[in-house]
């Protein structure tokens, strides 16, 4: 059963998108642009998310924190590129609302002026810097914990939501306020701080591909791409249905930039004081929005089982009649321990319901009927096939282990043949236009240039998502025909 409200993906992607959300009862606007309310379904698949990653980071001895949303602006503008990288989408308090008393007794009028008026007369440089990412405050942090090499390393994440003026918003891909983690932590040499950025990003390799089901392109950002203050960016791109590239996920090497900043400084062996090598890396829930596109369809949202809000739906046909009650009691109490499961019990229409249940990503529902009492079967309808499935009630345990592996699977090697499809190797740049223009993923022989990525992005609108690896002595750049440094991905992007 076909759901009406779903625009087909093939006739307007965008439009697909967004009714995939509002039917799935994700998220809903707000009368503030930009802001999303996210329901209990999407809120409940982040949480999921922040789980996998949880469990990952204790294991290599990561201590969540909680740190303010407001930031001192003169703090903020301590490193140079971190707030020349983040300066045109960052908000900032500089004042308030006037006296609750005169928004009584004054007219809407007077109290704009008020407000205008004290907004004026307040200097940036007094204000507050509502966070776009909380570097700073982890340095402030960090500096007044630390004392001597013996309290190295320090690993630390919160899990937060940061604000950014977005031009383009767009639910779960780019909105005002998202939420997201933040790994930050401080090492006594570089080579430390490094191993960890990578540990890091293979944490996130792990998270995306066993529990989302996606595949990637692991590289390193150019200088031009990478995290404003960073000296490395390590980098998870994926590829969206309709061409677009996604990061799903960051990792930074931010060396001695912020230590150096901030004066976070600590007595090493000899007595002596050296600046800290850091990192940070986040994950936001922008990656619901690039779950929803890897893997859903026509009839809705399609989910690992790992992150379905409902695993199970169990649909009793007939509300009344003892056997089938008995037996989907017998059948909740066998999977409620390991299972996400729902009983449907309603009045609503069998194919209403099932459709409710698809459209919202649920991946197994069971069907119990007479005709299943008679034949000692359930009827099972897996959310990546069409035809109905019947198996015998003892075996269901088996079948749910044994079918949820295989539908993870298909889910992640179906994307990956679309991806591994999609990725075109170009010589020249004639070749890189055609094959942009084509919503391809793009990988060329490139000279690393700031000029070069700028002009690329104006004739294009493709942007150098990551570097593959180092180019080949006589390789020469697809576009300025001069020595090539890197093998680049490139594509149009989020």
């Amino acid at each position: 059963m076909k759901n009406k409200n779903i625009v087909p993906k093939e006739s307007n992607f965008s439009a697909w998108y967004s009714s995939i959300i509002n039917e799935a009862k994700l998220a809903l606007y707000t009368s503030v642009k930009g802001s999303i309310i996210f329901l209990p379904n999407a809120w409940l698949i982040w949480q999921l998310i922040k789980k996998k990653i949880d469990d990952e980071f204790k294991k290599i001895g990561v201590k969540n924190v909680q740190l303010p949303t407001f930031i001192n602006a003169n703090d903020f503008m301590k490193e140079v590129k971190h707030i020349g990288g983040f300066a045109p989408e960052t908000f900032t308090v500089s004042t308030c609302l006037p006296n609750p008393s005169k928004l009584l007794s004054n007219n809407d009028s007077q109290i704009t002026s008020e407000f205008i008026a004290s907004k004026q007369n307040t200097s940036f440089h007094d204000s507050i810097i509502i966070r776009p990412t909380s570097e700073v405050i982890f340095c402030d942090c960090f500096k007044k914990i630390l004392n001597s090499y013996n309290d190295l390393p320090i690993l630390y994440n919160q899990w937060c939501n940061v604000f950014r003026n977005e031009k383009n918003t767009r639910p779960f891909l780019r909105t005002n306020e998202f939420y997201w983690q933040e790994l930050h932590t401080i090492h006594q040499t570089e080579q430390e701080a490094i191993t960890q950025a990578i540990k890091t990003i293979k944490i996130y390799k792990k998270i995306l591909k066993n529990e989302l089901c996606m595949p990637f392109i692991y590289g390193e950002k150019t200088i031009n791409e990478r995290f404003a203050g960073a000296i490395k960016t390590f980098t998870l791109e994926s590829l969206m249905p309709d061409g677009q590239a996604l990061q799903c996920c960051t990792s930074h090497y931010l060396g001695q930039n912020f230590a150096k900043a901030y004066d976070i400084k600590y007595q090493n062996q000899n007595n002596q004081f050296d600046y800290v090598y850091q990192t940070s890396a986040g994950l936001s829930t922008r990656i619901i929005g690039g779950l929803i596109m890897t893997h859903s369809d026509n009839n809705g949202l399609v989910l690992p089982l790992n992150l379905a809000p409902i695993q199970i739906a169990i649909i009793p046909l007939e509300k009344n009649n003892l056997q089938i009650n008995n037996c989907v009691k017998n059948i909740l109490k066998s999977i409620k321990n390991k299972y996400r499961v729902e009983i449907d019990d309603s009045d609503k229409g069998l194919g209403y319901k099932i459709n409710n249940y698809q459209v919202q990503g649920t991946v197994f529902i069971i069907l119990i009927g007479k005709n299943e009492i008679q034949k000692n079967v359930l009827t099972i309808i897996q959310r990546n096939q069409h035809e109905k499935i019947e198996i015998n009630p003892n075996n269901l345990k088996h079948f749910l282990k044994e079918n949820g592996k295989n539908y993870q699977k298909q889910l992640y090697e179906k994307a990956k043949c679309f991806f591994e499809s999609s990725i075109v190797k170009v010589n020249n740049f004639d070749e890189f236009k055609q094959a942009i223009n084509q919503h391809k993923f793009v990988e060329a022989k490139f000279k690393q240039s700031t000029k070069n990525e700028e002009e690329i992005k104006k004739l294009t609108g493709a942007t150098a998502r990551c570097i593959k690896h180092k180019a080949k002595k006589n390789d020469k750049c697809f576009f300025s025909n001069e020595q090539a440094t890197d093998i680049v991905y490139f594509a149009r992007s989020y």
